[in-house]
């Protein structure tokens, strides 16, 4: 009996350690209806980290990043995965650790060969990504009225993620409950975009 409740302990619970950047380990507790995901510091220093869950069969979508500032030598739970019923699940995710977020380089092909601070300053900008129907309803208004901005999808760009979900929390937003899309007008961030006049006002 013993044994069979010990077998029964594995399969209900277990951590996995599946990634390691500048001292950040992701740590994976499944349990028998959730997972958890961790980030442990196993440093002397403090680190910052980024982390994107591409979450299907999940309750919980994987639209929102997290961000978290980890202290040396601790372990700090990022997001929870529930399974959907009858669904099936799967994951993966992209995660960036470093001493502090604004050392991750911004800088790539496209759009990211400019400075993303100065490009947000200068247009209209609407950050997307593939999995938002109202990204898409907003970008064809915006094409049917002729308006002229800057789609940045998220899932195409993951540096933006970094950059913009940076900025949000800089100005008090809680980046944890903002799903997409959101506008930047020379600047000034827009959120909620409720209709184009938002925008072009």
């Amino acid at each position: 009996m013993i044994k069979n409740l010990l077998s029964s302990l594995i399969i209900i619970f277990f951590f996995n350690t599946y990634a390691q950047k500048n001292g950040v380990k992701i740590i994976e507790e499944v349990r028998k209806k959730r997972t958890l995901i961790f980030a442990e510091n196993t440093t002397n220093e403090a680190r910052s980290v980024f982390f994107k869950v591409h979450a299907e069969g999940y309750r919980r979508s994987g639209d929102r990043p997290v961000i978290k500032q980890l202290s040396p030598k601790s372990k700090v739970l990022l997001i929870t995965l529930i399974p959907l019923v009858n669904v099936p699940s799967s994951y993966t995710y992209t995660f960036v650790a470093n001493k502090t977020l604004e050392n991750i380089q911004l800088k790539g092909k496209d759009e990211s060969e400019a400075d993303v601070s100065k490009l947000i300053k200068q247009e209209i900008v609407i950050f997307t990504n593939n999995s938002c129907p109202n990204c898409q309803r907003l970008t064809k208004l915006l094409d049917s009225k002729h308006i002229k901005y800057r789609n940045i999808n998220i899932d195409k760009q993951e540096r933006f993620y970094q950059y913009t979900w940076q900025l949000l929390k800089e100005k008090g937003y809680q980046t944890d409950t903002i799903k997409l899309p959101l506008a930047s007008v020379k600047g000034k961030i827009i959120y909620p975009v409720k209709n184009v006049a938002d925008i072009t006002n």
